[in-house]
């Protein structure tokens, strides 16, 4: 059930970061065109192309956290036995889901100081900008706790006769 959960909502937010990633390739396309063939260029399109950017790495690096993609020591884990290789394990989920907590609220600290900053040429707030902070860290925060409750499933022993002793 939890790994269908995971499994769903990585589906939503690839299709999501797909989506933005080729808006933003028609629009760096269509901005050099009209800039250096028609020499008419889009006044809004650098700004909005750069924001584009900004939720497509957010939304990556929630990615990449689900793939195990980001870097890690990979060389400690080889020489530990398989006990510690799980507590290692904990620890580091531990860390992540603190972190994205903390990354959380200071993301909508930003998103309340920031909803009545105006952007530059588009007619939004920057607060809209500032949302995949919280999103983005939700997703990872919802994801490293749905990840622990799978590690311990499987690295807690087994109940027998469904005792707790």
């Amino acid at each position: 059930m939890i790994e269908q959960i995971r499994s769903y909502v990585d589906k939503i937010i690839a299709l999501i970061a797909m989506t933005l990633l080729v808006v933003l390739c028609i629009l760096v396309w269509l901005e050099v065109f009209l800039r250096f063939v028609l020499n008419s260029p889009i006044s809004w399109a650098p700004e909005l192309c750069r924001y584009l950017f900004v939720w497509i790495v957010y939304l990556g690096t929630f990615m990449a956290l689900k793939r195990g993609a980001h870097m890690k020591m990979d060389i400690i884990p080889r020489f530990l036995s398989d006990f510690l290789n799980r507590i290692l394990v904990l620890l580091n989920r531990l860390i992540v889901i603190a972190y994205t907590a903390i990354v959380f609220w200071s993301g909508l600290i930003l998103i309340g100081k920031s909803m009545n900053q105006m952007m530059t040429i588009l007619p939004l707030p920057m607060g809209v900008i500032h949302l995949i902070i919280p999103i983005s860290s939700f997703l990872m925060f919802f994801d490293s706790v749905l990840g622990l409750i799978s590690h311990l499933e499987v690295s807690l022993p087994k109940r027998q006769n469904g005792g707790m002793f």
